[in-house]
């Protein structure tokens, strides 16, 4: 079996905006990590950041990602990154449903346990519709 949409490796212009900006600021991180780690003990305790900068970098940028998702993107059949149609029914492949924190475009940053009930109630729902 082929996968009808294999992972291509897209521009960062051609990427959703969200997964632009998440890769513009992975290396900005990854910059500074290499400007910090080049300077001395006494040199790096001159750096300033304040409390505040510290706070604002944790709540903009730190999130968990122990709650995998986002491996079968839903999507239209014309997005190149979707896996599965509205109703969870994965492309290329009859009879196959998806139905959990799969079809999540991205990682929440909150737990994912109502959503995917929610994702499971509505893909439920169109399954027994389907039958009707």
């Amino acid at each position: 079996m082929r996968h009808r949409n294999p992972p291509p490796e897209l521009p960062d212009e051609e990427l959703p905006p969200s997964r632009s900006q998440q890769r513009r600021e992975a290396l900005e991180v990854f910059k500074l990590a290499e400007t910090l780690a080049a300077l001395s003990d006494a040199e790096l305790a001159r750096v300033p950041l304040a409390d505040d900068v510290r706070a604002e970098f944790v709540r903009t940028r730190a999130h968990g990602t122990w709650h995998c998702c986002g491996t079968c993107r839903m999507g239209t059949a014309d997005d190149p990154m979707a896996v599965t149609d509205a109703t969870g029914r994965v492309y290329g492949v009859d009879g196959l449903r998806v139905a959990d924190a799969s079809l999540m475009p991205f990682v929440p940053r909150a737990n994912t346990n109502l959503p995917v009930m929610m994702i499971g109630e509505k893909i439920a729902a169109a399954i027994l519709e389907a039958r009707d």
